[in-house]
């Protein structure tokens, strides 16, 4: 199926006048669309709701069965054959292992644990604790505002031309473009 390609649109604005009729039309346009979707929204709610509403014993009874299903298995897991999944008329039951991860005995926090690991031989360390480096960015954009300053001392910053010629960094700055309209009452 061949794409339409879509032009880009532009109202050509001439005068103060004609962007206050524009800002008008753009502020209807969006105060519609704003109406709309929250009738929208508060529609779907409702039928979200009714649907909870409506659920609410079929999940209950599910999760009974389930809880029920559940002891069943673990008390007959020989009939699974070595399996970890046995298959049943209407569905599967089954026992999957997670993926393993690291854990701490109870009333130590992993904080405790790195402070035991920090006091443990070399190796150790060099087994399980990770440094890690980083690019220190916001030292960087201070580094740029006090390279602006007249008063401030050349030896506390490092100029952007050094950098931008020996480390390959910049700072920018971009500007973007926005519309705000005016509403009567604004939502938070």
């Amino acid at each position: 199926m061949a794409r339409k390609q879509v032009k880009d649109k532009e109202r050509p604005i001439a005068t103060w006048a004609e962007a206050e009729a524009a800002m008008a039309e753009y502020a209807i346009a969006q105060t519609r669309i704003e109406r709309e979707e929250a009738a929208y929204n508060h529609d779907e709610q409702k039928r979200r709701e009714r649907m909870t509403e409506a659920h609410a014993p079929l999940r209950t009874e599910m999760e009974a069965i389930e809880q029920g299903m559940k002891k069943f298995c673990m008390t007959n897991r020989a009939d699974f054959g070595g399996k970890q999944s046995k298959e049943l008329g209407h569905g599967t039951v089954s026992f999957r292992v997670g993926n393993p991860k690291v854990d701490k005995v109870k009333g130590f926090t992993f904080e405790a644990v790195l402070d035991l690991l920090k006091g443990a031989p070399d190796r150790v360390r060099r087994m399980f604790i990770r440094t890690k480096e980083e690019l220190n960015r916001e030292a960087v954009l201070a580094n740029d505002a006090v390279a602006g300053d007249p008063d401030a001392d050349p030896e506390s910053y490092i100029s952007p031309a050094v950098m931008l010629k020996e480390y390959k960094l910049f700072v920018t700055q971009d500007e973007t473009f926005g519309i705000e309209i005016k509403k009567a009452v604004e939502t938070v």
